[in-house]
C-alpha cells in the first residue's frame, strides 16, 4: 500500500497533468498549487528586480493610491515606481474592464477581453499576464468557446484552455480548436500584431470591416471591435513588456482578481476605492 501510494505522488511529480485540476467559480481565496501547472513557458532567470510596492508606499500620490488600493497585484506594484504612469494605465485597463463613466461597456465581450489578453501574453511569452488570463478563464460562470463544440467552460480544464488558447496560428487561421468565427477573427488580429510588427495585414482588415452594414448573420466585427481589440493588443504589450523586463513574479493569490471579475459578471460596477 505504501508502495502504491509512493509510485503514485511520483507520477504526479513527473506528470503534474494528472493530478486533478483545483477550481471553482465560488470566491475562495485561489490555491498556490493550481498554479503550478507548466504552460511552457521558460523559468525565471531572476527573482523580481523591484520590491513591489503597496498602496501604503504611494500615500503622498492620490493617483498611485487609489489604484494600488483597488488593483493590489505584482504588477501594478511595479509600475507604481512611475505613479504618473500607472494612474492611466490603470485607467485603461478598467474602462475595458468596467466601462467608462457614464457605463458605457466597451465593444468586446468580457470571455473575448480575456481571450485576447491570453492570446497577446501567449504570443509575448509573458506568464505573468497569461496566468492571470487563464484563470479568469475558468471562472466564467457560461460558455465562452464555441457550443457547437459540445464542450461548456466548466469541462474545460485549465490544460485544455491552454492549449486551446497556445495553438498555432496558422491551426486557428484554418479553423482549428473551438473557437467561433469571431472569435478567430479577434485571435487573427492578435497574431498579426506580433507576426508583422504591429501592423495587420490589409487582408485581414478588409475581412473583419466588410462584415459591416445591417448588423445580419455573417457581421463578425464592427470598427468599434477592430479599434478595441488593436488597443487592447497596444495596452497588454505594455503589461508583458514590464512584466518580463522587471521580472515580475507570477501572482499566487488571485482573490482580488475573482472578485472583480465575479462582480463584472454580474452586472455590477466594482468599487474598490477605499
Amino acid at each position: 500500500m505504501r508502495l502504491f501510494q509512493f509510485l503514485n505522488n511520483l507520477a504526479l511529480l513527473i506528470v503534474p497533468s494528472l493530478a486533478t485540476p483545483v477550481h471553482s467559480a465560488t470566491l475562495t481565496p485561489s490555491n498556490p498549487a493550481f498554479f503550478s501547472v507548466a504552460d511552457g513557458f521558460p523559468p525565471p532567470d531572476s527573482p523580481p528586480l523591484l520590491p513591489f510596492l503597496n498602496a501604503s508606499d504611494v500615500s503622498w500620490h492620490p493617483g498611485a493610491n487609489k489604484t494600488l488600493t483597488g488593483h493590489p497585484n505584482r504588477l501594478m506594484g511595479t509600475i507604481a515606481y512611475a505613479p504618473d504612469i500607472l494612474v492611466p494605465l490603470a485607467g485603461r485597463f478598467s474602462t475595458y474592464f468596467n466601462g467608462n463613466e457614464d457605463g458605457q461597456i466597451p465593444f468586446l465581450s468580457p470571455e473575448e477581453l480575456v481571450s485576447v489578453t491570453a492570446r497577446t501574453a501567449t504570443r509575448l511569452q509573458c506568464e505573468y499576464v497569461f496566468s492571470n488570463a487563464i484563470h479568469q478563464l475558468l471562472i466564467f460562470p457560461r460558455n465562452y468557446l464555441d457550443p457547437d463544440s459540445g464542450f461548456r467552460k466548466d469541462q474545460w480544464t485549465r490544460e485544455q484552455i491552454s492549449l486551446a488558447v497556445r495553438m498555432p496560428a496558422q491551426d486557428i487561421v484554418s479553423g482549428g480548436g473551438p473557437w467561433t468565427a469571431r472569435q478567430r477573427m479577434l485571435l487573427r488580429i492578435v497574431d498579426e500584431q506580433v507576426d508583422l510588427n504591429h501592423k495587420s495585414a490589409l487582408e485581414t482588415m478588409h475581412e473583419a470591416l466588410a462584415v459591416l452594414g445591417d448588423g445580419g448573420e455573417g457581421v463578425i466585427l464592427g470598427s468599434g471591435d477592430v479599434v478595441e481589440v488593436l488597443s487592447l493588443f497596444g495596452l497588454f504589450s505594455t503589461y508583458c513588456s514590464i512584466s518580463n523586463s522587471m521580472r515580475v513574479e507570477v501572482e499566487t493569490d488571485y482573490t482580488v482578481a475573482e472578485i472583480i471579475l465575479h462582480q463584472l459578471l454580474e452586472g455590477v460596477k466594482p468599487n474598490t476605492a477605499s
